[in-house]
C-alpha cells in the first residue's frame, strides 16, 4: 500500500469513535493504546515493530493488536522496535533486536520476537 504524505495536524479517523488514552511514536511507525486496553500499531513494519508478521510490510491504517483476553496497560515505541506492558506484568517487545534492545539474550538480527 502507498501511504500518502500528511503536511498538517490530521485526525487518525480509522481508529472511530475509540476513546485513546495514550499514543505513542517509533521513527516510521505509532502505537496507540484504547481504554479498553487494547493496542493499534500502524506505519512502517520492516522489522516486525507493529507486533505483526514483517511480512505485512507497511500498515498505512491502524491495526488492533493481540486477543480479546490480553490486557495492555502500557506502550512504548523506540525507532524500530516496539514495547508492550500488559496487566499481569510481562512486557513484550518486538521489532529490530541487533543491540539487544528486544532481547538482550538472543542478540541477534531477528526482527520478529
Amino acid at each position: 500500500p502507498v501511504c500518502l504524505a500528511v503536511s498538517e495536524p490530521t485526525p487518525v479517523d480509522y481508529l472511530g469513535g475509540l476513546r485513546i488514552t495514550s499514543i505513542s511514536a517509533g521513527y516510521w511507525h505509532s502505537l496507540a493504546l484504547s481504554e479498553c486496553d487494547v493496542p493499534y500499531s500502524w506505519g512502517w513494519n520492516n522489522n516486525g515493530q507493529l507486533s505483526i508478521s514483517p511480512e505485512n510490510g507497511m500498515q498505512c491504517y491502524p491495526v488492533e493488536l493481540f486477543d480479546d483476553d490480553c490486557h495492555v496497560v502500557m506502550i512504548s515505541s523506540g525507532r524500530q522496535h516496539s514495547a508492550f506492558l500488559h496487566a499481569d506484568g510481562k512486557v513484550y517487545v518486538y521489532g529490530f533486536n541487533k543491540y539487544g534492545q528486544c532481547n538482550p539474550l538472543k542478540q541477534s538480527d531477528q526482527h520478529f520476537l
